[in-house]
């Protein structure tokens, strides 16, 4: 496993390991595929820009090769309907619409190797991972995952020597460290920062969804969709 030493180097994170106070440790952190490791749904978003977003919801684990997994995508439907009909690890698929832009798919896959390596080595007794898990377009995948100490190094360990390990953050675990932002789409958080950028959020008011919409390129429709969207799950998340 290669850990990125631009955002936290191993000596770091051990500093950050032995005086964070709570026994339960956070951390965030960035796989990094290769072209070999990437998994094959995860691999239309580097192939097309017609998936803007995909996150993993849900996941029933088991001991089998086969997994089920839940996740939310934005982007075009057929496309991604097309995309799985060629994978012959996709046993089985359910795709829900949500609205134009996005739906839910459940789906049903057989792991290859590397996957079964990876889910075992988060497989540990105090190891529990928050979702989202957020599958980007350059091909890496952002985990939040809380567990002992012990257990999250043991998991670090033993992430596949091929995938490349960026820890970003690691600290005291809480419920406002996870939450809001963690559970925004990209866009979404592009839509609140924006809305910050151009005085949307200003008292009073200086910026309008319209200027959110010309910063973002798309239609003020589409930019209030996000703005609402990222508002509502903020707002819930803190109740």
């Amino acid at each position: 496993m290669q850990r990125d030493t631009a955002l936290l180097t191993r000596d770091i994170y051990e500093f950050l390991n032995t005086t964070v106070r709570s026994h339960v440790r956070y951390l965030r952190l960035t796989l990094r595929h290769s072209d070999t490791t990437i998994e094959p749904t995860h691999k239309l978003m580097r192939e097309t820009d017609r998936i803007s977003e995909y996150k993993l919801l849900h996941g029933n684990i088991t001991d089998s090769a086969v997994q089920t997994f839940v996740a939310y995508i934005e982007g075009d439907r057929s496309v991604y309907q097309s995309h799985l009909k060629r994978i012959p690890h996709v046993i089985e698929h359910d795709i829900t619409p949500i609205d134009a832009e996005s739906f839910y798919v459940y789906i049903r896959v057989q792991t290859r190797e590397t996957e079964q390596q990876l889910i075992a080595a988060f497989s540990r007794p105090s190891v529990v991972m928050i979702p989202p898990i957020e599958y980007r377009d350059d091909g890496s995948v952002r985990y939040t995952v809380i567990g002992t100490s012990e257990d999250l190094d043991a998991a670090l360990d033993a992430v596949p020597a091929s995938i490349q390990v960026i820890i970003e953050q690691v600290g005291d675990y809480n419920r406002n460290r996870v939450a809001p932002v963690s559970i925004l789409t990209d866009r979404q958080r592009e839509a609140l920062r924006l809305g910050i950028d151009v005085g949307y959020y200003d008292v009073p008011r200086t910026g309008t969804v319209k200027d959110i919409a010309q910063e973002m390129g798309c239609a003020p429709g589409t930019a209030a969709e996000h703005v609402q969207k990222a508002e509502a799950a903020v707002i819930t998340s803190l109740f």
